[in-house]
């Protein structure tokens, strides 16, 4: 990761940071999602304002089978995974997929660090139909949610390397794919994060 990206990011936990505390991970999740899309914050605050009820539910609703990627709903059929629970872990807002979950279902720094990178898989391939991810918003989420294993995180992608397609060592800026193993533990994910 190049040194203005952890910047931008450092910047935005800062930000996230200000919030009162129910609000700091989905502040953190919106603005990380807004930057590597590459949006800018300098919007005008009047385009974020909805001007009626009508306007809110466009903003914010539940996921359909149109949003979803070609490539996710096949993954969605081998698997067996509903949008229904689909919908319990995420929303659809502006364009683009926002995560409604707080429990992970473990309190295991090593579970948890690999069930944020498979859930961020899972936004990137509802979106574009790529399971890839960053490394870096992955620490940053888990660093967000205190639950950031500093002297074990590479190593803790290491040890699950079977989840992800040719990864030999942990690299910054660097995306990771998800295997076919992968895949198949974020739908056991999917399903025991969203019961």
């Amino acid at each position: 990761m190049d040194g203005k990206l952890k910047e931008q990011i450092d910047e935005i936990i800062a930000l996230a940071e200000t919030c009162p505390e129910i609000y700091k991970i989905e502040c953190f999740k919106i603005l990380l999602i807004h930057q590597l899309r590459g949006n800018t914050p300098q919007q005008s605050k009047a385009e974020n304002i909805p001007d009626s009820e009508d306007d809110e539910e466009k903003m914010q609703r539940e996921i359909r089978d149109t949003d979803l990627n070609y490539k996710f709903k096949k993954f969605m059929e081998k698997y067996s995974v509903t949008l229904d629970k689909i919908n319990q872990l995420f929303y659809f807002q502006n364009g683009g997929f926002l995560g409604m979950y707080d429990n992970l279902k473990t309190l295991k720094a090593a579970e948890f660090q690999i069930r944020v990178a498979l859930l961020h898989a899972m936004i990137n391939a509802m979106s574009n139909g790529d399971f890839e991810f960053d490394g870096e918003a992955v620490r940053a989420e888990c660093s967000m949610r205190k639950i950031y294993d500093t002297k074990n995180f590479a190593t803790i992608f290491k040890n699950n390397a079977r989840f992800f397609t040719g990864f030999d060592s942990y690299k910054k800026g660097k995306l990771i794919k998800l295997s076919d193993q992968g895949k198949e533990e974020l739908s056991k994910a999917i399903e025991d994060i969203s019961t």
